[in-house]
């Protein structure tokens, strides 16, 4: 192999990895940043970051299941149509690897539903908040403690005497 091949491979080893490291690590640490991120990829972007994704996980899983299926005699294995012999090993490698695809989008399918997930409670509690503040909603606490005060009765000095309870909470 010349060495511009080699160079070749290298580089393209070690942005495939760069790409494979940022995807996951994107994805868990801020997937709000992430999924924006993604929606920016448009045209030869898109191609080139999901080619190398692909290409590098891909690679990653087959020889992490060639090293995973090692103590598998090289012998074993069966003949392609071609007369060539497949060792079983390569075969199972290349179906874990297609297979470990699936969780490319299992990835950015979590953080998408991570960033609704936090949508949907920062929107609840303000909308919470918004529609009942004004029709008078006093929170668990308040109402409990004001509900208590009013049951040990009028204080004996005017000093002392709590806010009149509004109407409705008794």
């Amino acid at each position: 192999m010349t060495t511009a091949l080699r160079l070749v491979l290298a580089i393209g080893a070690v942005a495939c990895s760069a790409v494979i490291v940022h995807y996951l690590v994107f994805a868990s640490l801020s997937p709000r940043r992430f999924i924006a991120f993604l929606r920016t990829l448009q045209g030869a972007r898109f191609g080139i970051y999901y080619g190398l994704l692909v290409i590098g996980w891909i690679a990653a899983a087959f020889f992490a299941a060639q090293g995973m299926l090692s103590w598998m005699p090289y012998g074993i294995g069966g003949v392609d149509e071609y007369g060539g012999f497949t060792p079983l090993r390569d075969t199972l490698s290349a179906v874990v690897a297609l297979m470990s695809l699936t969780l490319i989008s299992m990835v950015e399918r979590a953080a998408t539903d991570r960033v609704r997930a936090e949508d949907a409670t920062i929107g609840n509690d303000e909308l919470h908040r918004r529609l009942l503040e004004p029709i008078g909603y006093v929170p668990p606490a308040e109402y409990e403690a004001r509900y208590y005060e009013h049951l040990r009765g009028p204080a004996t000095s005017d000093a002392a005497r709590p806010a009149a309870v509004p109407e409705g909470i008794l």
